[in-house]
């Protein structure tokens, strides 16, 4: 059968097609078969290999860190307990709050030895920091210049901390001695929180 014209080709003879129209026919075929497979077949499995691989990464990466962590672990733990050690120590230099009155005294001594004399020391409401408070000590003293450096050099020396703000030297208004001075200066001490709650 020579038949040269797709009109006149029939779909029940293909065997008898000539080759150039079984070969376009066969393709056809399995292009057709190709696409559809991938559509309803290797599409979602394509996807979840990708999903998988995605997630295969993020758990590599988790890995990689928890393993890094996990061979570090004890000198992690040793650092912790050398920050525990330290936090306790610090903690230990803060008074409570029933010490005040305590390191009022302990002020006053300072300024004693010094040679200073107190005009005004007055402890005013704790301010709340969260974690810790704050006592601001508003204090008012006279004496010569180089008292003061031993006073507050005395005071760097406490075993509790101390630290002094806002202050101002002047001379000692209706003083008989010109070298009679007067140091206005906050002192701040504080008190860690969860140390009063125990």
């Amino acid at each position: 059968m020579a038949k040269n014209s797709i009109d006149e080709l029939n779909i029940k003879e293909i065997g008898m097609w000539p080759l150039g129209f079984r070969v376009l026919a066969l393709s056809g075929v399995a292009i057709l078969t190709i696409v559809l497979s991938y559509l309803l077949i290797s599409k979602d499995n394509i996807n979840s290999l990708f999903s998988l691989q995605l997630q295969q990464y993020k758990l590599r990466n988790t890995f990689v860190d928890s393993y890094s962590q996990a061979v570090n672990l004890d000198a992690y733990k040793a650092q912790m307990i050398d920050i525990q050690k330290m936090l306790q120590g610090l903690l230990q230099k803060l008074p409570g709050q029933g010490e005040i009155p305590a390191l009022l005294e302990d002020i006053s001594q300072q300024a004693l030895a010094a040679g200073l004399e107190f005009e005004l020391i007055k402890p005013e409401e704790p301010i709340d920091k969260g974690f810790y408070f704050e006592q601001p000590i508003k204090m008012s003293l006279n004496g010569k210049y180089h008292g003061f450096g031993s006073f507050i050099t005395g005071l760097s020396k406490l075993t509790r901390i101390v630290t002094l703000h806002d202050f101002s030297i002047k001379r000692k208004s209706g003083a008989k001695d010109s070298s009679i001075l007067n140091m206005e200066v906050y002192a701040k001490t504080y008190w860690y929180v969860a140390k009063e709650k125990l």
